[in-house]
């Protein structure tokens, strides 16, 4: 086999185990929703995350 068949099976390989990987760690990650993360926090939590929240929806209507 020339070597270029070799390089391509190679980055083919790669390319199949970061698809696998990625799959299962979206899989596995848990998403939670940033308002009821929020309203389950102590006081100062909830400050620091109405403070996200506020900067990003700033941030998304500008």
């Amino acid at each position: 086999m020339p070597f270029w068949a070799y390089l391509l099976i190679g980055i083919g390989v790669l390319i199949l185990f970061g698809a696998i990987v990625d799959f299962f760690s979206k899989k596995k990650r848990t998403r939670l929703d940033p308002i009821e993360k929020a309203v389950n926090a102590d006081e100062s939590e909830k400050i620091y995350e109405e403070q996200k929240i506020k900067s990003s929806m700033d941030t998304f209507h500008n």
